[in-house]
């Protein structure tokens, strides 16, 4: 959502423009009152006249600003994603659930206590069973609470311990995030995946869990992954949810070749 400051500013500055506007254009051929010119000064309350006898103008300009931010921002994130190609697809440290010949990757940015990275995870999987040429690259984000930040050490424990039932115990931690993630939730569900809850605790103190989280703070913050869930397909930068149709659009534009980012 862009800021109430910013949104002044663009106003001001469609006035200024405006006026220019009025500025620019040239005498006209045909003779004309003095009630056809308008001042600098009359300007203003011309606008405000015009903004009262049609608010739907604040929208499209709102809406044309959200456009322009959303543009700006994808194009800034996909320059990173660029950059950090490596680090986003290649990590061996990171969770990978889907086909190893895939051709299109997907990466997503999350936290445990995310109402819509819970939504993004129902239409994630839908996608993995619908789609096997999808690969899926899971970078643990946690920035929501302790209790989120706790959940990603258990789940990169479990990944390193049995990387075949990292994608279960994360569908898990997701049921188990509307409400407190503790250590005897943490315990509980690694017996039901067969996991020695000590062992796993004893993991989750490895010092290698707090780097991958602390490479995934660095390189969320530096593509723009401002909230969560932030997601990736191919080399374009989708911040929030996205509903089904939208992402297997993605998927299936990058596939082809398009690598415009899609749109609602």
């Amino acid at each position: 959502m862009f800021r109430f400051n910013s949104f002044i500013t663009y106003l001001i500055s469609f006035c200024i423009l405006s006026s220019s506007a009025f500025a620019a254009q040239p005498p006209s051929s045909t003779p004309s009152n003095n009630n056809d010119y308008v001042t600098k000064s009359e300007l203003p309350g011309l606008i405000k006249e015009a903004l009262l006898k049609d608010p739907t103008i604040l929208s499209q300009v709102v809406e044309k600003m959200q456009v322009a931010q959303e543009e700006e921002m994808t194009a800034k994130a996909k320059q990173e994603i660029v950059k950090r190609k490596s680090d986003l697809f290649s990590d061996p440290s990171s969770p990978v659930v889907g086909a190893a010949d895939a051709d299109v990757t997907i990466v997503e940015f999350f936290d445990y206590h995310c109402g819509y990275c819970k939504q993004a995870l129902g239409t994630l999987s839908k996608l993995l069973e619908s789609d096997k040429k999808v690969r899926l690259i899971l970078k643990e984000y946690p920035i929501l609470s302790e209790d989120s930040k706790l959940a990603s050490k258990a789940a990169l424990a479990v990944n390193h311990i049995a990387k075949d039932k990292y994608f279960d115990f994360h569908k898990a931690m997701f049921a188990a995030g509307s409400n407190t993630i503790n250590e005897s939730v943490i315990a509980a569900e690694a017996k039901k995946l067969g996991i020695d809850p000590e062992k796993l605790k004893k993991e989750m103190n490895d010092p290698s869990i707090q780097v991958e989280l602390d490479k995934n703070r660095e390189l969320g913050a530096q593509i723009g992954a401002m909230g969560t869930p932030a997601i990736i397909i191919g080399e374009n930068f989708y911040p929030g949810a996205m509903p089904y149709e939208l992402m297997q659009k993605a998927v299936k534009n990058w596939r082809a070749g398009d690598k415009n980012p899609v749109r609602p």
